[in-house]
């Protein structure tokens, strides 16, 4: 009875010892963790834009200093509403979790509320001459989510640069949609809309409109799909601010 009392005692005490230096090295590393995965997402947005250089991202620090230097963020509602500062758009979601900055929206959160409350961001290039405007639309390949970053002209529908992402898809199939370059290329100087709607199509059987289709990866098609039908839903959302802006 006493060896099986101490075998217990051994195990609690292990246990609590474990959990300390897990929780040590939780706060330890996730400050580091989410200082690295703001970074990615910056550097993301900046290589949508064609004039930023690669001298210009080759560290954290580069990044956060370009990305600092050049870009007035900012976040937008599906109406058309807008948010100047991370404290307006706090505010108007009381009940979520506030955000720290706007390169924090994270649109994994916005899926879990009502579409019409959700926030969205706009990243402004600013430069002489016009603007590039970069924006971030979210949707699901085979295996789970995709999301891509564009950068549009100041025409606001004019693509001058697209970077995509993805959790799982198959390497050498459906995840060429972040590796190929000649894939993304594809999407540079393509148009968005097609008047009032939606016209940007990843086409399975070749390109039919030269100014918005672009040409399916081959044994890809589920991914294709899915990032079709994520620029229709993720394009919209930004609807009512074009036309404001414009």
């Amino acid at each position: 009875m006493k060896k099986e009392q101490n075998i217990y005692l051994y195990v609690v005490q292990l246990t609590i010892v474990i959990a300390a230096v897990l929780a040590g090295l939780y706060n330890v590393l996730d400050p580091i963790y989410k200082q690295n995965r703001n970074a990615a997402k910056k550097e993301a947005i900046l290589k949508c834009v064609p004039i930023v250089k690669e001298a210009q991202l080759a560290s954290v620090a580069d990044v956060d200093a370009t990305f600092k230097t050049n870009i007035e963020a900012i976040a937008i509602k599906p109406d058309g509403t807008i948010f100047k500062t991370i404290e307006e758009v706090n505010a108007a979601r009381p009940s979520m979790q506030p955000y720290e900055s706007f390169s924090n929206i994270d649109l994994g959160l916005e899926e879990k509320i009502d579409e019409k409350d959700r926030v969205y961001p706009v990243y402004i290039y600013k430069q002489e001459g016009g603007n590039y405007y970069v924006v971030t639309v979210r949707g699901n390949g085979l295996w789970d989510k995709i999301w891509a970053f564009v950068a549009l002209e100041a025409d606001l529908n004019t693509i001058a640069g697209i970077d995509f992402g993805h959790v799982g898809e198959t390497p050498g199939l459906g995840a060429e949609i972040k590796d190929s370059k000649s894939f993304k290329d594809q999407f540079i100087g393509l148009k968005v809309f097609k008047g009032d709607n939606v016209a940007l199509t990843i086409q399975k059987k070749g390109i039919k409109d030269k100014d918005h289709d672009v040409a399916v990866i081959s044994g890809a098609t589920v991914t294709c799909n899915g990032a079709n039908d994520m620029f229709r839903s993720g394009f919209n959302h930004y609807k009512a601010y074009f036309s404001k802006v414009n």
